[in-house]
């Protein structure tokens, strides 16, 4: 067989030293892409022509698909940082039991004070005329609404 037998139809030619080489012309024929996007991909990986003004094959497929073993460590990359990320946020949201006992008893203890003293010190003004009867009204009240506020809490 000779070169002419060798040679299919819109290839690039013979096989130079060390492989094929494309014009991006020809890269764009032969990959039914537009010319414009071999060329982006060409300049966005930093890709330059040989001297003779031609590209490797591994170089265009690069500039088409970019490098993927570039993309698998980014990817990896990527997601190692998502993961720390989440790993931070829970940090900052978990909290002890301690810490969440703590701040309950700082919000609730003086409300149950200020609850447990609204018989005595709201008892004459709310029935000025029978004092005691509103004060034992009153204690019972808070008497059934702090099981419900235990219960509510859990």
């Amino acid at each position: 067989m000779n070169n002419a037998t060798l040679k299919r139809k819109g290839s690039p030619g013979p096989k130079a030293a060390g492989g094929l080489r494309w014009t991006i012309l020809r890269a764009a024929d032969e990959c039914g892409v537009p010319r414009e996007a071999v060329r982006r991909g060409l300049r966005a990986a930093g890709i330059e022509p040989g001297e003779d003004g031609r590209y490797t094959t591994r170089q265009i497929f690069q500039a088409l698909h970019g490098d993927l073993e570039a993309e698998r460590i980014r990817e990896t990359r990527a997601r190692a940082e998502l993961l720390e990320m989440e790993a931070d946020e829970k940090r900052r949201t978990l909290v002890s039991m301690e810490e969440v006992a703590k701040l309950y008893a700082n919000a609730l203890v003086p409300i149950r004070q200020h609850l447990n003293a609204l018989p005595s010190e709201c008892a004459t003004r709310a029935n000025p005329a029978d004092p005691t009867h509103a004060r034992n009204a009153l204690a019972e009240w808070v008497a059934g609404v702090l099981p419900k506020i235990r219960e509510a809490i859990g």
